[in-house]
């Protein structure tokens, strides 16, 4: 019998741009703004809305290179490869601030999927409980859910970065939706399966009563071999790649139906 529902957040609850994709137009923007790249004859530098083909061109271009692969590098190492492929290298006390920038536009441009906050309570009124599990920083985490209305910062909290802490948080869980966040800033990359072994510490469980809801396939095989169940949410991708989840839907609000499945099984 499944009992609590980890779920991932960008890509599952929230559409978001791909942080590499979006990365090669910031990162470029940087190198095509900075002093490597002098303003033109009126005076004006590159905007990265501006650098569409240069973002086509560059992510061919590393895309080509044995060496690249986009999935193993965090966020700060794909900033100085991506500069690095193409001659340069970015202080170290900058790519934070590009990687911050990049995560600002994710932000603005983030959606809600369809019928999410009425999945999420369904998902509960099943009796499992609905829990956060993403590979994101706590502040990350914190502003894309208040942004959605997931959660709301209390008000003696709204001052500066914040950080999300279960049980004891200036972010609030808005009742009925999630009941627990767990980021890779706390327990590590959801790969790793330290985060699945803390919801299972937190809320008495094994692992055969955790159903994990990701778009990624890593986290998916990662998942399925401690033993959990798996349904793979691909939101707007061809469904043609083979997965070891239970089972594969389009949509969020598609989950429970399979969860009930996992639970007939």
């Amino acid at each position: 019998m499944v009992k609590v529902a980890a779920i991932d957040l960008g890509g599952v609850l929230v559409k978001v741009h791909h942080f590499y994709m979006d990365g090669c137009k910031y990162v470029l923007a940087y190198l095509f703004n900075s002093k490597a790249f002098p303003a033109n004859a009126y005076g004006f530098r590159t905007t990265p809305d501006e650098i569409g083909n240069a973002i086509t061109m560059s992510w061919e271009i590393a895309r080509l290179n044995p060496r690249f692969d986009s999935g193993r590098y965090g966020e700060h190492e794909f900033v100085r490869h991506m500069a690095e492929i193409i001659g340069y290298i970015i202080p170290d006390n900058e790519v934070e601030g590009i990687c911050e920038s990049i995560f600002y536009y994710m932000l603005e441009e983030s959606e809600l999927m369809p019928q999410v906050k009425e999945t999420l309570k369904k998902i509960e009124d099943m009796g499992l409980l609905p829990v956060l599990a993403s590979d994101i920083t706590n502040n990350q985490c914190s502003q894309m859910l208040v942004r959605h209305g997931l959660a709301r910062y209390d008000d003696r909290s709204k001052r500066g970065l914040l950080h999300v802490i279960y049980n004891n948080s200036p972010v609030s869980l808005v009742s009925g939706f999630l009941h627990g966040i767990y980021t890779s800033e706390d327990w590590g990359p959801k790969i790793t399966g330290k985060p699945f072994k803390r919801i299972q510490k937190d809320f008495g469980v094994n692992y055969a009563e955790l159903v994990l809801v990701d778009n990624n396939e890593s986290n998916i095989k990662r998942g399925k071999a401690l033993g959990m169940h798996a349904i793979k949410v691909e939101h707007g991708w061809p469904m043609t790649e083979s997965t070891v989840a239970d089972f594969k839907v389009k949509q969020f609000r598609e989950v429970p139906s399979k969860i009930e499945l996992i639970r007939q099984s």
